[in-house]
């Protein structure tokens, strides 16, 4: 475990250890990007790195350090997150509160145990009342030299901006596509590593997901299901009840939203192979046989009015009440190539 292996942009790994080396890392920074960016991830690297005891500016992730901070029990790192309150361990909320950073305020005033520093790390730092947010503006306006504050977010316009301008930034960026893919390629086939890589667009935490998820199981059934419709039209009935029945047992509100995006994924593949581009910037790239085959003659124009109409059930969804009839009516414009 070194910074070689910490999944964000090059970028963010050369400003942070350029930074930790020539001992110019301290003070307050903002960690923003987009979700799954891996804000929590190059949080937890850079306090491995100022507190791991065997490799000078990078991290093991073996050592007792090291192991304390990923267990959470290293006595001068502390995260924060915004379900979870010091100051009352019942209260579940989505916010921070002003009683949890008048908590973090005192543990600011102590000096390190083990270290010279101690490291806060604030998890969604844009999910804070007006008077946390003004709380924790005190504390960066006062800060004391042994602290080293991380706020991390996917929504910096949600940041305070006197807070904003007391902050040194690192912006995550998405990763280059042939980096995070790499990366995911010690766990996984090259052509799903690629895969799942490019329906992240580059995310680390998302490509995560995306695992988690099973992403590529429910991207197979879809192919399989338009195999079936665009083979015989009593399999599009059939599918459209099969698909409501799995989105009422998933009990997910945005289970149909996900697969329709994952199906626009398909279709915008779909394109390109019905428009003879060989080597095209393809997001399915290990079912792309299946894919050329299923639109085997058609022509783009055909391919594209299924795009068009699964917007149109996307925008749709808040308006459906039958499920079924707006698969229905989706399914028969895939089979057939017509948008109305």
């Amino acid at each position: 475990m070194t910074w070689d292996t910490v999944e964000c942009h090059p970028s963010v790994r050369e400003q942070v250890v350029r930074s930790i080396t020539r001992d110019r890392f301290g003070g307050t920074y903002l960690l923003f990007g987009p979700p799954g960016a891996g804000q929590g991830n190059v949080a937890k690297a850079i306090a491995k790195t100022l507190m791991c005891r065997e490799i000078p500016h990078d991290f093991c992730g073996r050592c007792l350090n090291c192991t304390r901070i990923d267990q959470r029990t290293f006595p001068d790192v502390f995260e924060l997150f915004p379900g979870e309150d010091w100051s009352n361990s019942e209260r579940k909320s989505s916010i921070y509160g002003i009683d949890h950073l008048r908590i973090m305020q005192e543990y600011a005033l102590v000096l390190p145990y083990e270290s010279e520093k101690k490291i806060f790390i604030l998890h969604d730092a844009h999910q804070m009342k007006t008077e946390a947010a003004n709380c924790l503006l005190k504390i960066l306006e006062e800060p004391y030299p042994h602290n080293i504050f991380l706020l991390l977010t996917d929504n910096i316009a949600g940041i305070l901006p006197t807070i904003l301008s007391r902050c040194q930034k690192i912006r995550l960026a998405p990763m280059p596509i042939t980096s995070l893919a790499q990366q995911l390629e010690r766990e996984m086939p090259p052509d799903i590593a690629e895969t799942l890589a490019r329906a992240a667009g580059g995310l680390p935490e998302q490509a995560r997901h995306l695992v988690e998820d099973k992403y590529l199981e429910t991207r197979d059934r879809i192919l399989t299901s338009l195999e079936r419709i665009r083979k015989s039209e009593s399999a599009v009935i059939e599918e459209a009840n099969a698909w409501t029945e799995e989105i009422k047992k998933a009990k997910e509100k945005d289970a149909l939203r996900d697969r329709f995006s994952i199906l626009l994924g398909i279709l915008r593949d779909a394109v390109l192979a019905a428009s003879d581009i060989t080597d095209g910037p393809y997001l399915n790239r290990d079912r792309l046989a299946d894919i050329r085959r299923l639109w085997e003659g058609e022509k783009p124009e055909t391919v594209l009015a299924g795009f068009e109409k699964t917007l149109d059930a996307v925008e749709g969804l808040d308006r459906y009440l039958n499920t079924s009839l707006l698969l229905t009516d989706l399914f028969l414009a895939l089979r057939t190539g017509k948008r109305a």
